[in-house]
Order: structure tokens, then C-alpha cells, then sequence
């Protein structure tokens, strides 16, 4: 699959490292060398064996021509294909006359433990995201696989969950059936209001893994598996499915040269979101004395503050979670030498200015050879002690942030409440944009209703321009599955946001019924079209999370 050249989501011509490059073919390898530029590179130093966890041993996979078939028929015919060019729809059509020989294939892999060459392959198709089209690093890059592979790695998937479902952190809820953003911001939002019912205050703390599922080492994934009693053919299979996987990108008709992936769990993949899962189960049981609520890569810790021994509990369980999530990642002589001769440290860029150290990036280029072993010594003993070197504290996440939760009583009374990370204190903000809900520190939902509405308000206009090329039922599709989502996002949990909020949102599907139908009165389009209110579609949307939860 390839973006044609009138793509409205690839600019013709794009900066990579400073670096203006035109031609099609230039484009997809600025693309891939920005996209490889994440990876790590796996340590080649002796890590400690973990301790094994008390479950069942999962040794060997076999799987029936029944369990294909049905994976076979639940494919989505319109996805897109991968680096072989065969089609979803065709997999799906021809379910039950390729499911025997599939079968064949996919044991004989389970059995000697390898994952064909030809499917660890992927093509890469760069989505823009914000700000600048011609900068590379405003892209985010969709990862193609083969069908066929996916197939195999769904067929696997419910045999590793059933494994180790019930051994993953119940803090978790990222790609857990039964688990989804709404019942993470549930019980989020009911253990900061339970507090403000009480008349306390609630810290919270957002954290984001900087590129996690791309920086993940493959042996660290492999050693959890084995911790959990993952073994024997399987264990092997895993081992050949993470490694020597490679990709390219394709844009603009043209194809970059192929980059080895050589770290990270495999974007677009089916089992990647388990092994992540997998991989990060341990974090939030290194903090002791606050909550700890994670979806995926996104974590917050929670803690009732009171005074200044709470802030300093929830200081020391930010250090601890902190100095874990270092734990899991050490650099090797390698990894570090390849950062130091990289485009950011050219001498092609002389404008590039030095740190506060007044160490200039082209002397440490011209001296990494020399530099490297003593620095990443520096740095890995940095790691294990969970610190940082004064010297070194120069950046912080800028997607990790703080709220205190209370009232206006309350808020006043905290002081000296500052929080930090390596050093760098915490952007302390009023408004949080989390899995989609703007929570605000008095956990009202005018900022979360002013958000939706501005977002609904700009696609109503834009369907009104938009009516004429399109039928009645077009127009209303159109509405359905790109207007009301947005007023319908996580109704469960802000039911009670306040009258005035609720007409501001009933107001705007009043006006959508309108541009839909031609009609002069919301009331009479309503009824033409059978529509229910905001109101009514989100009390049964409150009966089916509690029929889900309880």
C-alpha cells in the first residue's frame, strides 16, 4: 500500500535533520531513518534471572483448522493488505477452504519455534499528525503487516491471555477484555470524587513512557516471559518472532530501502500490546503509599494530600516508579557510540549550541570511540541508583504533569506542594486532557463540555457546507459516525455534568437534525428521523457500563 501523490497527509517535500529532500524516493528514507531513529539496541550485559512467578507452565501451542477458520471469518475485510499484497477480504471470503492448510503452517512454525522471515516485514505509512507538514517528526508512522501472520499471532494471543489474564496488575486496563478508557476514567474519577466528597484533596500525577513500545528491549521481554513459566517450543517461537524484524516505509509511490527493527514490541501486531502489557505488569506494585491507575503506556499515580508528609509519601513513589521504569532499560557501549555519531551531534550543524556543561556536540562526535565505555558506565550506574547527575537534569516529559483535585477551601490551604522528577518540578495545571475526558481540578465538566462542544460545533458547520453534495441518509451516517461520537464519549461518567451543560450539547444535535433534515423545527426533525435525545441514549449507556462492570 502506497499514499498517492495528492495525499492531503504527506507534504511533496519534507525536512529530515535539517535537511530539505524533494524527490519521492528521498521522502520515504527521511521517513524510515526518523522512524528507526527511536529503536534501542539490546544489552549485551548479564542481567539478573527473574523470579519465576507460581503458574502453570505454557510450553507448546497447537491450534485446529476450527480456531483458524474463526479467526479467518472475523477479519475486517476493508483493512489493508501488507508487504504481500494479499487482501483481508480474499483471507475472509475463502475461510473455510484455506483453514487445513493454514493450520499446517501455522503448527510447523509453533513447533520449531520459528517465525518466517517473509512476515516480519513491514510496510510503514506515515500519518501526519499536527503543526508543520514538512517535518518529518510531525508524522507518526502506521505499521502494514501480512494478514497471514496476523492470523497465526491472533490464534496465539487467546492462548497467552488465557495464561496470563488473571496474573496482570488489576491497575491495569489497557487491551484487557472487559477493561477499556471508560472504566480506567471510572475509576479514576470515583476515587478523586469519593476523596472531594469528603472534603479532601486528590494529587495526581500523569506519566507518559517516552516512545515505550518502540524502546522496549526484546531480551527484557523475553526474560518476562520466561518469569511467567513461558518455555520450551513457545518460548523459542517468541524469541524468532521478535527478532530480525525489519521495515521500510512507502509514501508517494515510492518505497525507502528496508531498516532492521532492533527494539521494541511490533507495531500493528496483534501479541505486541500483551508483551507490552507483559513487560510492564511490575510498576505499580514499586509504589507504596498512592494508587496507581495504567492504560498501557499511560500511568498516574493518585494520593490523598493532606500535609506535607503525603507530599513527600507520593515524592517517594514518584522516585520509585521513576527509578523502575530506568531499571528496565539500560545502554550498552554500542547503543551509546551510535548515539553520539548521530545526525543531531553533525558538524555539518555548527549552530548547534553546547548545554550548560559548554560541552559542544561536535567534540563529543569527533571523541566517541574514546568516550563511550567510561560515559555509558556513567549513565547505567545513574539507572540502578534510580538518579540522575545534577549535571545531566537538563529535560523532562513535557506529557508529565500534575493536578490537585479539591475545593476552592481546600486548594487554598496547600502549600510548599511541590513535586518533581530527576530534579525538574512538575507542571502543576488546572485542566488535564486524559484518554479524551478534560478533567479539571474541581473535577467539574465545563471545561470537558466547552472542548466537545467547540469540536462538534466546527464538524456541524463543515456538514452544513458539505449537505448539498450529499443524500439525506449520507448526511446522517455522516453525523453518526463523526459528530455525535464526540458528545457520546464517556457520557457513562459525566451523566451528571449539570443541566446547563446537557442543553449546550442537545442544543448542537438540535442543530445537526436541522442541517440533516431541512426541517425549521428541531422538535418535528426529531421526530422525522427517530432520534433520542443526548439525555436518553446516555442513561442506557450508564445500564450497559454497570451490566459490564458488576
Amino acid at each position: 500500500m502506497s499514499v498517492p501523490s495528492s495525499s492531503k497527509n504527506t507534504a511533496t517535500g519534507v525536512t529530515s535533520v535539517r535537511k530539505v529532500v524533494s524527490s519521492s524516493v528521498n521522502i520515504a528514507e527521511a521517513f524510515n531513518q526518523h522512524f528507526a531513529s527511536v529503536f534501542s539496541g539490546d544489552t549485551e550485559e548479564p542481567r539478573p534471572q527473574l523470579p519465576t512467578i507460581s503458574c502453570p507452565v505454557l510450553q507448546d501451542i497447537s491450534l485446529s483448522p476450527c480456531e483458524v477458520a474463526a479467526a479467518l471469518r472475523s477479519l475486517d475485510g476493508s483493512k489493508a493488505t501488507g508487504p504481500d499484497e494479499i487482501s483481508a477480504r480474499l483471507l475472509k471470503e475463502t475461510a473455510e477452504q484455506i483453514a487445513p492448510s493454514l493450520t499446517l503452517l501455522y503448527n510447523k512454525s509453533l513447533e520449531t519455534g520459528v517465525f518466517p522471515d517473509e512476515w516480519k516485514l513491514a510496510n510503514i505509512v506515515p500519518i501526519h499528525k499536527k503543526d508543520n507538514k514538512d517535518h518529518v517528526e510531525n508524522y507518526r508512522p502506521i505499521s502494514l503487516l501480512s494478514i497471514i501472520s496476523k492470523i497465526l499471532e491472533r490464534c496465539v494471543l487467546i492462548r497467552l491471555r488465557d495464561h496470563l489474564l488473571l496474573m496482570l496488575d488489576r491497575a491495569q486496563h489497557g487491551f484487557i477484555p472487559g477493561k477499556s478508557c471508560v472504566t480506567q476514567l471510572v475509576e479514576v474519577i470515583d476515587y478523586i470524587g469519593s476523596l472531594l466528597d469528603s472534603g479532601k484533596q486528590t494529587d495526581v500525577i500523569y506519566l507518559d513512557m517516552s516512545k515505550a513500545f518502540d524502546k522496549v528491549q526484546h531480551s527484557l521481554i523475553l526474560d518476562k516471559l520466561r518469569q511467567y513459566n513461558i518455555s520450551g517450543n513457545l518460548l523459542n517461537w517468541f524469541t524468532s518472532y521478535l527478532r530480525g524484524r525489519r521495515q521500510r516505509v512507502t509514501v508517494l509511490g515510492a518505497t525507502s530501502k528496508e531498516r532492521k527493527v532492533t527494539s521494541g514490541v511490533p507495531q500493528g501486531s496483534i501479541l505486541g500490546p500483551m508483551l507490552f502489557l507483559l513487560y510492564v505488569n511490575d510498576l505499580p506494585k514499586t509504589v507504596n503509599t498512592s494508587k496507581v491507575a495504567c492504560f498501557a503506556d499511560d500511568t498516574k499515580i493518585l494520593k490523598q494530600v493532606d500535609n506535607l508528609q503525603d507530599t513527600a509519601g507520593l515524592q517517594n513513589d514518584i522516585i520509585s516508579l521513576n527509578a523502575a521504569c530506568h531499571k528496565s532499560h539500560k545502554t550498552s557501549d554500542k547503543e551509546e557510540n551510535a548515539w553520539l555519531r548521530s545526525e543531531s551531534c553533525s558538524p555539518k550543524s555548527p549552530e548547534k549550541a553546547a548545554g550548560l556543561d559548554n560541552i559542544p556536540p561536535r567534540l563529543l562526535k569527533d571523541s566517541a570511540n574514546v568516550i563511550a565505555r567510561p560515559l555509558t558506565k556513567i549513565i547505567n550506574v545513574s539507572l540502578e541508583q534510580g538518579t540522575v547527575p545534577d549535571d545531566f537534569k537538563l529535560a523532562k516529559d513535557k506529557k508529565t504533569e500534575t493536578v490537585l483535585f479539591g475545593t476552592n477551601a481546600n486548594l487554598s490551604k496547600v502549600t510548599n506542594h511541590e513535586l518533581s522528577i530527576d530534579g525538574f518540578s512538575l507542571k502543576r495545571v488546572t485542566d488535564y486532557c486524559y484518554l479524551g475526558m478534560t478533567l479539571n481540578a474541581k473535577l467539574s465538566w465545563h471545561s470537558h463540555v466547552d472542548h466537545v462542544a467547540m469540536k462538534v460545533g466546527s464538524r456541524i458547520g463543515m456538514l452544513r457546507r458539505l449537505w448539498n453534495n450529499l443524500t439525506p441518509n449520507a448526511a446522517e451516517t455522516v453525523y453518526k459516525s463523526f459528530i455525535r461520537p464526540l458528545m457520546e464519549y464517556g457520557d457513562s461518567i459525566w451523566t451528571c455534568c449539570g443541566e446547563q451543560n446537557k442543553g449546550r450539547l442537545e442544543i448542537l444535535q438540535k442543530r445537526a437534525v436541522r442541517v440533516i433534515s431541512r426541517y425549521p423545527r428541531s422538535d418535528d426533525a426529531m421526530q422525522s428521523l427517530r432520534w433520542d435525545s443526548l439525555e436518553s441514549r446516555g442513561d442506557v449507556h450508564v445500564l450497559k457500563l454497570v451490566t459490564n462492570v458488576f
